[in-house]
């Protein structure tokens, strides 16, 4: 692994961005998309890019479960009052945003079928004019 590389996997980690952290690692602003890109594709790059997040994980010692414990007390705490007022409405709804991305409730699908609701078939052929 190159040392730009490595720079790119210690500033993917700040931010998880691959573009800001291409360009913060140095490389091109213009390429820094596609560079990105390659870049977390290359097995180097994502085993780095793995072990750091498994350590950071192992250190913190915070899990899945507790950032979603946490969202339901957010979201419970900022939905009652003891007047019968909201406390926060806007706590309570990015919290139940969260939640519902979680549970994947809010993902957009479209749905394709063939005719009467069967497989689509296709059939993809390439030709090469000749000049």
């Amino acid at each position: 692994m190159t040392p730009k590389q490595q720079t790119f996997c210690d500033e993917y980690l700040i931010d998880l961005n691959a573009t800001r952290a291409a360009i913060r690692a140095g490389y091109s602003d213009k390429a820094a998309t596609v560079t990105s890109s390659k870049l977390l594709t290359n097995a180097k790059v994502q085993a780095v890019i793995q072990a750091a997040t498994r350590a950071r994980s192992e250190r913190t010692q915070i899990t899945a479960d507790d950032v979603l414990r946490d969202l339901v007390t957010i979201k419970d705490s900022a939905m009652t009052t003891t007047d019968g007022r909201m406390a926060d409405a806007g706590a309570a709804l990015r919290a139940l945003e969260l939640l519902g991305k979680h549970l994947r409730m809010f993902t957009d699908k479209c749905e394709v079928t063939g005719a009467a609701g069967g497989a689509i078939q296709a059939r993809i052929e390439l030709g090469f004019v000749k000049p």
